[in-house]
């Protein structure tokens, strides 16, 4: 899922009519929405512009969702990326 995500560069419109006459039954709206959340709240976190239970509950959301820490530094790298991306 990460992977679709990061080819439409986080774009949930792109995905959905490229998406809508295939089976994309792989990921839903709600997987997306969760991605993009930790996208935009890691790159928050990573800022130094987020208060420490910020961070602590981006992290919670991020343990609860990402079943080991392979998936979780995998969801971190790309937040990494696709934030820096945004403001280049």
């Amino acid at each position: 899922m990460l992977g679709i995500f990061e080819e439409f560069d986080g774009d949930i419109d792109g995905w959905t009519r490229v998406c809508r006459d295939t089976d994309n039954s792989l990921m839903t709206a709600e997987d997306w929405s969760l991605i993009d959340r930790l996208v935009m709240n890691l790159g928050i976190a990573e800022s130094g512009l987020a208060s420490p239970e910020f961070r602590a509950e981006t992290e919670k959301i991020l343990r609860e969702n990402a079943p080991d820490e392979t998936t979780r530094e995998a969801v971190r790298d790309l937040a990494a990326r696709l934030n820096r991306k945004s403001r280049s």
